[in-house]
């Protein structure tokens, strides 16, 4: 057998494994197979066209691996099902119905129009629906179930999902209002402007008078700035987004793959991930990783330790994390 036929045969057994470890779906109702199955087109769609000249296993590798994104995510789209208090760092407090608790807690449900503060020193993340959004020092926010009222500070807001029919969600502040389209951004309230940078996707920041669509590239941020009127400037990536790290959800990698991993680290580091290629990629989605103490490091710090244990390189090379077979 050829190098060739046993690298096709290797990708093949690769192919079967990742369909076997999805395992039987259940028979979804029409509406959801309806979703399932544009946002398959709409993945879909790009794959074939850079690939329409490779290789038939190659071809059916990326489209198994798509479908198998698309299946694995939760197909709810509707709006907040849960506000809630996910981490604390230093002292916050809830106010609910006028009435301010001693201490922001862990698991602390939050309800339509319950207000939040933290203080010098401290963060706070909290869960708005699929939304993750923190809260750095000095900052307060009142939560509703169509919004997010920014009246002091500064906060972060990452999607968890970009879902066709997913609910946005909007920031709300005395100076403009900043609605994401699938996005990483941060709202910092500066006297008596606003600052808001995206990182990832894009926003719209809006006021009584005008509107500016700010989109990030990939190691380019856009910044959007109001002192009077709205001023769109791309923006280096610098240490502006490094506070967020205390308050990243914990990753425990037992049982884990080394790609459940690797697009947690992404996407806290709003970094993006390539492979040098598709048999690599499924090879990293099937590897599974062991106990890795990383409660200690940041996202990126955590890569080396975690990668180590394993039989792939990841080589940043800019906001790109390439990852390749050792």
């Amino acid at each position: 057998m050829s190098e060739i036929d046993e690298n096709h045969a290797a990708d093949d057994e690769d192919l079967a494994r990742l369909l076997g470890a999805a395992g039987p779906r259940e028979n979804p109702p029409e509406a959801t197979r309806a979703r399932w199955e544009a946002g398959f087109r709409t993945e879909l769609a790009p794959v074939i066209e850079r690939r329409r000249r490779r290789p038939l296993y190659a071809v059916a590798a990326s489209i198994a691996a798509v479908a198998l994104s698309l299946l694995l995510v939760n197909t709810d789209s509707g709006g907040p099902t849960d506000m809630s208090i996910r981490a604390v760092s230093g002292e916050s407090r809830v106010i609910a119905a006028g009435q301010a608790s001693p201490t922001a807690l862990p698991g602390q449900i939050l309800r339509n129009g319950d207000g939040v503060q933290t203080g010098t020193a401290s963060a706070l993340a909290l869960r708005w629906g699929s939304y993750d959004v923190r809260l750095n020092e000095d900052s307060s926010i009142r939560l509703y179930d169509d919004r997010i009222e920014l009246q002091a500070g500064e906060l972060y807001v990452s999607s968890e999902s970009r879902r066709t029919g997913q609910q946005h969600i909007a920031i709300v502040t005395p100076r403009a209002t900043v609605r994401d389209i699938g996005t990483q951004f941060i709202v910092r309230l500066q006297g008596d402007g606003l600052v808001s940078t995206v990182r990832a996707g894009s926003i719209v920041v809006a006021t009584e008078n005008e509107e500016l669509t700010a989109s990030a590239q990939p190691g380019k941020p856009q910044q959007v700035s109001l002192n009077g009127k709205l001023v769109l400037d791309e923006v280096a990536t610098g240490t502006d987004w490094d506070w967020i790290y205390a308050l990243s959800p914990a990753f425990d990698t037992r049982g884990r793959s080394v790609h459940d991993f690797l697009s947690w680290s992404v996407r806290e580091s709003g970094m993006t991930l390539q492979f040098d290629s598709e048999s690599t990629e499924i090879a990293v989605r099937l590897a599974i990783l062991g106990p890795a103490d990383i409660s200690a490091l940041d996202p990126e710090q955590a890569v080396d330790l975690v990668m180590s244990t394993t039989r792939f390189l990841a080589e940043p090379r800019g906001e790109v994390l390439f990852i390749r077979r050792d």
